[in-house]
């Protein structure tokens, strides 16, 4: 289902915004069908009459959340209807999120460079990784360990008994540059480009 987030995030950062919290608790799989010209192979293998989908948090005040979330979906989906029907739907929730520090980036743990798309490709990559060797991309017994494993350590490897193109991991290691300026230069750029060493 990469190929469908892919599709939601490149409308996202089209129209200038960044998710910010991108992380497996922000995406989930609904039966209905989006089609998408992003990574066909990957969806082939994803089951048929699935789509995935992007959930925003709101932190912060709710009721000023809601409001602009409200009025950028009036927005967009006016421009939407025009570019293909897609959808953008919303939900909101008072729960405390949970610890997704393994899928920031370090310019947003670290707060030294401005978060923009490229904060988002980088949580993607992680995704990514995590959804194909089972394992994650950057663990450890605390968040202050995972923090460190970000920002100045390395990502783990593939693991030896998943059986995954050797292009995944150059793919993988551009996608977490810790220099956003390292990383892909768009988010279709990613996706097609996973596509190519998945299906090679």
């Amino acid at each position: 289902m990469f190929g469908d987030v892919a599709l939601g995030l490149e409308a996202m950062h089209g129209w200038g915004l960044v998710h910010r919290r991108l992380d497996p608790g922000h995406l989930f799989l609904t039966p209905q069908h989006l089609k998408s010209d992003l990574m066909s192979g990957a969806r082939a293998r994803g089951g048929a009459g699935e789509t995935a989908k992007l959930l925003f948090g709101i932190d912060g005040n709710l009721a000023e959340g809601l409001s602009l979330l409200r009025q950028l979906s009036d927005h967009i989906s006016r421009q939407a209807r025009q570019d293909g029907g897609w959808e953008l739907e919303l939900e909101a929730s008072r729960l405390a999120p949970p610890d997704t520090t393994a899928y920031q980036s370090p310019e947003q743990l670290l707060g030294h460079a401005p978060v923009d798309e490229r904060s988002d490709l980088w949580s993607l990559a992680v995704i990514a990784f995590e959804a194909l060797t089972g394992t994650p991309a950057f663990d450890g017994p605390s968040q202050g360990d995972r923090l460190i494993q970000i920002c100045s350590g390395s990502p783990n490897e593939v693991p030896a008994h998943v059986p995954l193109p050797a292009g995944f991991a150059p793919w993988f290691r551009k996608g977490v540059s810790r220099l956003s300026s390292g990383r892909f230069g768009s988010v279709r750029e990613m996706a097609e480009s996973l596509s190519d060493v998945l299906e090679s």
